[in-house]
């Protein structure tokens, strides 16, 4: 509302439906501004409830712009994904059902601003696979389909920052969890063997050519439920350098054993425990632990004495 001398009173605001949204904010133009005009921040409303913006005497709003302007442009929603990952300032969506070999992006610097129709790239594998899975390292991202996977990277070129090429390999990681990186190396289940890599070269570690490491390919091949292949879940374990596999067995309906490769030793370890997904994190004392999901609980893994939970 506006007083008698053309003073602004009170800004009406509209209140969200997103229960994220927790602020809103005031943004004032100069006099005649039109669509796209330079806005100047007045006020942060640290709510979503307010409904009017304003003195409760009337009195009228001074407006004293802090020096931040609102930036105008054309947004689209975030396309329809499966798979999300960040790389060099940006954020990156696969697993498209329309387009499954297709990599979204947002604008650089800019993690929730869309444009599909031209901020993408095209990872056209001749099957068709879609994109199950993606990680960064160091300099790429790393975006697996079932039947190979592709290095994302910065070329430098401001009109087409990112490139890829192809990993001379003929997998990728099977699911969204199914990787994990530990300093330079990633650790992955593909369809029918574990891996490691430096994002280069790779490694089989379930079937391994060495004869004098063991082998657990027939409980890749045999041993597990494929259906829930896309469930598995992948995490690196430094204080006792394992990597945790946490998978369904051929009869089971949910992840239920943990196939724990020993990567100092290169041996395998089964034990029967039901962790949906598990990862390794920081405690306060910035002491590595083992954190997983078991039976809707979360829960420390590594802890106690009966059989690694």
């Amino acid at each position: 509302t506006t007083g008698t001398t053309g003073a602004i009173n009170t800004v009406g605001m509209m209140t969200s439906p997103d229960p994220q949204v927790n602020a809103r904010r005031i943004y004032i133009t100069g006099v005649n501004g039109t669509d796209g005009a330079v806005a100047y921040l007045v006020t942060t409303v640290n709510d979503n409830t307010t409904i009017n913006y304003g003195d409760a005497t009337n009195k009228a709003i001074t407006a004293v712009p802090t020096g931040t302007t609102l930036e105008y442009f054309a947004n689209h929603e975030a396309p329809q994904a499966s798979v999300v990952g960040v790389f060099r300032d940006g954020t990156f969506l696969g697993g498209n059902s329309l387009f499954p070999t297709r990599l979204y992006r947002s604008a650089i610097g800019y993690p929730t601003r869309y444009d599909p129709i031209s901020l993408y790239l095209d990872l056209d594998l001749d099957s068709g696979d879609p994109i199950t899975h993606m990680i960064r390292t160091n300099n790429y991202l790393l975006v697996s389909m079932r039947d190979g996977t592709a290095r994302v990277y910065n070329t430098g070129d401001s009109n087409a920052p990112f490139g890829f090429d192809f990993l001379p390999i003929k997998h990728g990681a099977v699911g969204a969890q199914a990787a994990s990186y530990a300093e330079s190396t990633i650790f992955y289940m593909a369809d029918d063997d574990c891996f490691q890599t430096d994002g280069q070269n790779e490694q089989n570690i379930s079937s391994p050519d060495n004869p004098l490491y063991p082998s657990i390919q027939y409980t890749m091949r045999e041993g597990l439920n494929d259906s829930l292949k896309d469930l598995v879940s992948v995490a690196v374990y430094h204080p006792r350098n394992q990597v945790w596999f946490c998978c369904a067995s051929s009869n089971a309906t949910s992840n239920d054993i943990v196939l724990v490769y020993d990567s100092a030793q290169g041996i395998w370890t089964r034990f029967t425990l039901p962790i949906d997904c598990v990862v390794q994190a920081e405690n306060d004392a910035d002491a590595s632990r083992l954190i997983g999901s078991v039976n809707g609980y979360v829960s420390i893994l590594d802890t106690g004495s009966f059989d690694g939970v």
